[in-house]
């Protein structure tokens, strides 16, 4: 038995990871409390708007492929 991964499958884990980095980010945003966490919220956002852009690029991918 082999283990079939498609396009579609990583998609859906980037934009799944995306979405868990924004939600991290802005729970750990300062003005929801004191936290000892060392965190560089700037790398962090760009990281995740990196992830989603290329879940968005993908998606258009896919559908010029559907469409052409």
């Amino acid at each position: 038995m082999s283990l079939l991964v498609n396009p579609w499958d990583i998609n859906l884990l980037i934009i799944f990871i995306a979405i868990n980095m924004l939600i991290i980010a802005e729970l750990l945003s300062p003005r929801y409390g004191k936290f000892t966490f060392l965190f560089d919220k700037k790398k962090f956002k760009k990281a995740t708007y990196i992830l989603t852009m290329l879940f968005s690029i993908s998606m258009i991918f896919r559908l010029i492929d559907i469409f052409f």
